[in-house]
């Protein structure tokens, strides 16, 4: 296990790399084809493309790379890291604060997406019928607690309005709390009596 991910890991930072070679062999034909162009114009998607795919890791890596080698090979004096216009100066500062904006917005998205993919396990592993619906009623989520409970699987259900759920008498007051919600109308906790939902089963 752990030497599969050592290798999925390697796999991600050589993509990153490749991507970077790519780059650079693209702005070197770009300056000869063309002459001047932007040091960075082709190391940004570069950048955003390894962050996107392989992860903030390789894609740090990625930004390295692309700053020092735009700085030897695509700034004066070219063939030294050493840089005299001033202009030149802030592009790379740029550059290395917008790949660091860049790393810190896929880490917080990676985050927010383990965090997302957490709840919906244990939503999916739930006993407990979790059901989701948007305002117009329509359900849009549900689990294997709801199918167990309810006889339909989630096919059947996702797409239906949630008064399949429902015996007839008790229509009246799902669209009257629908419509509270649409109106912005806090709806206070309150218990519902066993024949409120119906099972198919």
């Amino acid at each position: 296990m752990r030497d599969g991910t050592r290798l999925e890991t390697l796999r991600r930072y050589m993509l990153g790399v490749a991507l970077f070679a790519a780059a650079a062999i693209l702005r070197w034909l770009m300056g000869y084809l063309f002459g001047n162009a932007g040091p960075f114009v082709t190391f940004y998607p570069a950048v955003i493309v390894t962050i996107l795919l392989f992860g903030y890791g390789p894609g740090l890596l990625t930004i390295v790379l692309s700053g020092l080698t735009v700085g030897i090979f695509f700034m004066e004096p070219i063939g030294a890291l050493r840089l005299e216009e001033p202009g030149d100066i802030a592009a790379l500062v740029i550059f290395y604060l917008s790949g660091a904006l860049l790393i810190m917005v896929a880490w917080k998205l990676r985050k927010a997406q383990e965090a997302r993919s957490k709840l919906a396990a244990i939503v999916e592993s739930s006993d407990d019928a979790i059901i989701g619906k948007n305002l117009d009623g329509t359900i849009t989520s549900w689990n294997e607690g709801a199918k167990r409970l309810y006889g339909y699987s989630a096919a059947e259900a996702l797409g239906r309005p949630v008064s399949i759920l429902m015996p007839p008498d008790k229509q009246d007051q799902m669209a009257g709390l629908l419509k509270q919600i649409r109106e912005g109308i806090r709806v206070e906790h309150f218990e519902k009596d066993s024949s409120f939902f119906s099972s198919s089963g």
